[in-house]
């Protein structure tokens, strides 16, 4: 149970301090959150919650919550307007008329210490036993005689409890009552007045309303008369308007008739006339593609029937037409087979199968009459491996063909680049469906710029410029890939890496003078001093053989086809790119625009 300055409320003044703090103005109880408990949450619910929990705990209530009381508690203006005396003379009819556990707790949460030690003693007495509806006629009685003997008399103005005061002379009553009615009076016939008065002018105000009303009114009719004029001549201008649309629209009909007619007729008599002028010329070629049909199909029987005499006549050479003619039919196939395997997505298992088969009895045929196989049906073969390849190794192993093809000089630049395109794609396909990463050949390299990866590419500047005849040959000069072609591939390089700042370029080219100039935040242009051949080749080798202790684990990239290059980057385990490659690459990026 709580207490109030040591004194423990019992459990239905403590029910009545809860209802009593219930009603609180809310920002009364926020304001001694703010000050009493700070940092807590500021909901009125919660602080509501806080406050009931606080009353039905054990211990005294805080200073702050018994200053709220004492302001805002129960009863507060009439408490504290009463002296202790009248409080204890009055204390039972105002226990009825007000409550007694509120009465008796607004007595105890009171700052006069006299008023709370009476009140806790009022507390522990028992309660008067006054049952009945209303209250008890003494209790009021004896509430008015002391509201009359302290309130009405002005000499007497202390609600203590004391002598019972004389009454106030017998003819001041009367005076006052006369007084009194006389003022009344008097207010009533000046309110009569002015009633009258009003009266007056909201008939006035009445008459002028309904007069203006009359005048509106008269207007309104006159201009729906005259709506209604002009409504009907607007209906019989339109009925006409109808009727003259009617006759219009017939004679329009009759006309359109008439235009049809006449038209038809002329122009069956212009058709007549134009047509054999127009169409003479396509009946004369028409006659003439019949006869040349008949006469084609003449020659050709003439044709089979003289190279049938021929086979008969020579045996060598009726096999040998049946084999060519064989080999051409063969030969449309594997275009077909070729055509569908370069453009499938998804080729069927038998159709490289059937493709080989072909292929073998064309080759065999071509044997046979002596026929050469051409270098672009290799071309067409290995695209056609590249596309009907299902594993990585198998179009690993296909790149490293073009590989050995290309250094053989087997293969030319752009063919090689059209083969590394497929590689390329394959490896793409693979990759999206495998969701795995095992290609090479220049995929890592495709994905380290793709992903922003870590990695240093060092570029063999001549070597490329060299085997990228067709790419830099316009910025040759007097044959030779001089400082507008270098110019060039360092743009070109630039743009590929601009927006890749985790890959660094190295661009190497031989040089007199040894030196590193910074063309970009990640490109440099290094040249390898000294005389001699091979300089730059040197210069790559040390790089990969002697690398620094920050960039052992860095992916390294060799842009070369120089041998001794090669061999040195096997050795380090950087990653070897042939120049084709690389252009694929570039022109994959949009760096050769």
């Amino acid at each position: 149970m709580p207490k109030i300055r040591n004194f423990s409320l019992p459990p239905d003044l403590t029910e009545a301090l809860v209802e009593a703090l219930e009603v609180l103005p809310i920002d009364r109880l926020m304001a001694w959150a703010q000050e009493c408990q700070p940092g807590g949450v500021m909901r009125p619910d919660v602080i509501r919650a806080q406050v009931n929990a606080l009353v039905r705990s054990e211990g005294e209530l805080d200073a702050g919550l018994l200053k709220l009381l004492e302001t805002e508690g129960p009863y507060r203006e009439t408490i504290s307007f009463l002296s202790l005396a009248a409080l204890q003379e009055y204390f039972e009819p105002l226990a009825r008329i007000m409550g007694r556990e509120r009465l008796l707790l607004g007595l105890l949460a009171d700052p006069r210490d006299r008023v709370q030690e009476w009140a806790i003693e009022q507390v522990q007495r028992p309660a008067s036993s006054g049952t009945g509806e209303g209250f008890p006629r003494e209790a009021v009685e004896s509430m008015w005689a002391g509201i009359e003997e302290r309130l009405v008399y002005p000499l007497h103005v202390d609600l203590a409890p004391g002598k019972s005061l004389e009454g106030p002379p017998s003819g001041l009553l009367d005076s006052l009552e006369k007084t009194a009615i006389t003022g009344f009076a008097q207010q009533l016939d000046s309110q009569k007045k002015k009633v009258e008065r009003l009266n007056r002018e909201l008939g006035k105000q009445k008459q002028r309303y309904l007069e203006k009303l009359k005048q509106q009114s008269a207007a309104a009719e006159s201009e729906k008369k005259q709506l209604r004029t002009e409504l009907e001549a607007a209906r019989a201008q339109i009925s006409a308007r109808d009727k003259e649309l009617g006759r219009l629209e017939a004679r329009l009909a009759e006309l359109s008739q008439r235009i049809e007619a006449t038209v038809a007729e002329r122009l069956r008599a212009e058709t007549s006339t134009l047509v054999r002028k127009w169409l003479g010329e396509p009946l004369e070629t028409e006659a003439a593609l019949e006869a040349a049909r008949a006469s084609a199909q003449d020659l050709v029987a003439k044709a089979e029937a003289v190279l049938e005499a021929q086979g008969r006549q020579d045996r060598h050479t009726g096999n040998r037409l049946e084999l060519e003619k064989r080999l051409t039919a063969l030969r449309e196939t594997r275009a077909r087979l070729v055509s569908a395997l370069q453009n499938a997505v998804t080729p069927v298992p038998q159709l490289r199968p059937t493709l080989g088969e072909v292929e073998a009895e064309i080759g065999r045929l071509e044997r046979l009459l002596g026929v050469a196989a051409r270098a672009p049906e290799v071309v067409s073969r290995l695209l056609a491996g590249v596309n009907a390849a299902g594993t990585w190794e198998e179009v690993r192993t296909l790149s490293q063909v073009v590989d050995q093809m290309s250094e053989a000089g087997l293969l030319g630049g752009p063919e090689a680049r059209t083969v590394y395109n497929a590689v390329q794609r394959k490896f793409s396909l693979l990759q999206e469906r495998t969701r795995s990463f095992e290609g090479d050949n220049g995929w890592s390299l495709r994905d380290t710029l793709f992903r922003n990866k870590p990695a240093l590419l060092l570029l063999d500047g001549h070597n490329i410029l060299f085997s990228l005849q067709d790419v830099f040959g316009a910025d040759y000069e007097n044959g030779y890939p001089g400082p507008l072609a270098r110019q060039r591939l360092t743009r070109i390089v630039e743009r590929l890496v601009q927006n890749r700042s985790n890959l660094r370029v190295k661009l190497c080219f031989d040089g007199p003078d040894a030196r590193s100039v910074q063309v970009s935040s990640n490109v440099s242009v290094e040249y390898s001093g000294g005389t001699g051949r091979d300089r730059a080749d040197e210069m790559i080798v040390s790089r990969l053989l002697f690398k620094d202790l920050k960039t052992l684990d860095q992916k390294v990239f060799v842009v070369t086809d120089d041998r001794r290059i090669r061999h040195a980057i096997l050795q380090s385990g950087a990653k070897f790119v042939r120049t084709d490659l690389f252009a694929v690459l570039l022109a994959d990026f949009g760096c050769l625009n």
